[in-house]
Formats: structure tokens, sequence, C-alpha cells
């Protein structure tokens, strides 16, 4: 992250390098790959235990990070636990007011003129400015735990989208399947388009943490005659993810590096070995590409 401050006579810009809590990263050079560690006056070869005990910190700092993680997300998805989906972005690195809404502005507005003409795009302009940062639900006379639509973009990072996705199904109708989960994904899609944008706009580059929580209420099958029919079942709670990524990192290949293996997973549940609209090099099929919007359709990549 990269803050700029007034001084006299111009302007310092503070670079904020988080620790890489999961991962040693080797030195390859000069036919040899090595690790290396910080000494007083330049960075030393790591021994052999040296690398064994960070390791087994880098272990207790993964534990510590799905953790604190689940923290930040726990209250959001108590609070929607009644709805049929929940789609979770949090950074790995929050802060307190990470998304600062005196850089943000009128986020709603921002994400809209980005994302102009793109299918309920208009909804973000209902987002409102709260203690704990920006939300919206709709209807809006509803209590926000059982609104159809609910979106949270949070100080401390978290964004939470939340709706009813009835993306449950009988295992032969794979076409009706297809199209409620390609609904689901582009808007996903949309949501993932607005994390870029707040997280750019303050500057974070640190990874985040992408997962897709199902939990149907009702399967969709076909009736021979009239060609359709809903069933209520018992709600079901399936968890896909977690991806670990930068999202600062992924524009314009959200497809390949987010939304593909989030849905292979859910395209697998259903007997579907992976999602099918993606093609065998990863980039979004023609057919799919066309029912989007262009600017959708170039983040996806």
């Amino acid at each position: 992250m990269t803050r700029r401050i007034e001084v006299a006579g111009g302007y310092v810009l503070a670079v904020d390098v988080p620790r890489s809590p999961l991962d040693l990263h080797m030195v390859t050079a000069y036919k040899e790959g090595r690790y290396y560690r910080r000494g007083e006056k330049a960075a030393l070869p790591m021994t052999e235990p040296e690398i064994r005990e960070a390791y087994a910190r880098i272990a207790v700092d993964r534990r510590s990070l799905d953790e604190r993680l689940d923290e930040l997300t726990r209250p959001e998805l108590t609070a929607r636990a009644q709805m049929d989906d929940s789609f979770i972005v949090a950074p790995w690195f929050s802060t307190r007011n990470l998304l600062d809404p005196k850089v943000l502005g009128n986020l709603g507005a921002g994400i809209y003129e980005g994302l102009s003409g793109v299918s309920g795009a208009h909804f973000f302009m209902d987002l409102q400015l709260e203690a704990d940062g920006y939300r919206l639900s709709y209807p809006g006379s509803e209590p926000r735990a059982t609104a159809k639509f609910y979106l949270a973009i949070l100080r401390n990072g978290v964004i939470h989208a939340s709706d009813h996705s009835m993306l449950e199904c009988a295992s032969d109708q794979r076409d009706a399947m297809i199209f409620r989960t390609f609904v689901a994904f582009f808007r996903i899609a949309k949501y993932l388009i607005a994390a870029q944008y707040a997280y750019k706009k303050v500057n974070y580059w640190g990874e985040v943490r992408v997962l897709y929580i199902i939990r149907p209420t009702v399967r969709l099958y076909i009736d021979p005659e009239s060609r359709m029919g809903v069933q209520w079942i018992e709600p079901r709670e399936y968890r896909f993810g977690p991806i670990d990524i930068s999202l600062r990192q992924t524009e314009k290949r959200l497809g390949i590096a987010v939304l593909k293996p989030l849905f292979d997973e859910v395209f697998l549940t259903r007997g579907v070995m992976e999602c099918p609209f993606f093609d065998e090099n990863g980039h979004l099929r023609e057919y799919y590409k066309e029912q989007m919007p262009g600017k959708v359709a170039d983040a996806i990549g």
C-alpha cells in the first residue's frame, strides 16, 4: 500500500510492503538455488536448520491467517445465513480502515461509472455510507437478513454479496443448471470488478481470499409438459474456494485466475467435470462472451 504524505516543499510516498506469511522465496542464480535471510549489513544464505524453522513458522502463520480471515467474515455470513448464497472477498492484510471512505468517496458512483451499460450496475448507486463501510439491500423495506439482495463493502476490506441463487437443480437437467449458474457467474464477475476498483483506489496490492458459499433452499426441475417447476428442499451448504490471489494483478485475467477454478468446483458437485464457460486454454468461450457486456468480458479475459 502507498500513502502520499504532504511535507514542506512537496510530498513523500510512504510504501508499506507486508511480510509474506505463507512461503519462503528461493533465489535461483549461478546454477544453484538458495534461501536468504536479512543480516545486519547484507543478505545471508540460510542454513538447513534455519529453513526448517522458517517453514515451521509459516505453518503457524497459515493457521493464524485462516483464523483471522474467519473472524473477519463470520459476522457477515451469520447475518445472511438464511440466503441462498454468499460471495466473499476478504483481504489478507486487513486494517480497520483499509477501504477508507475519505479516499473512496462516492464508491457506488465510481463502480457504476466503470460498469456503465452493464445490467444490474445501477444497484451500486444505492450503496450508502455507514459507520463500518458501505451497504445496500433490496428491497430496502425488508430487514437486511432476509432482503432479496444485499451488498456490503466494509472499511476493513471485506466485500460480501448475497442473493437468492437457486443453483440447485435436478441432476438430469444439465441445460437448466448451466443457465442458472451462468447468471451467478455473471453476477460474481461484476462483484470482482467492483472489488478491483475499491482496492485499486486505496492502493491495496496485497492478496485476498475469495470464497463462494451456496445454501440452496429450492431444487430446480423441469416438468416434461410445462418445461418448468420448483421443489423446496432442506438447506445445505456448499463452500467453493478459497482462492488466494492479488486482485490488483489479475486485471483482464479474472476468468482464468478466479472464476474458472471457483466454478469448476461448482460444476463438479453437480456431476460436470469442469466449468463449460471456458475453452481448453482458459479463455471465455465466444458464445458466453456474447451473452455479457464487453466491459465484463474484457475483465474476464
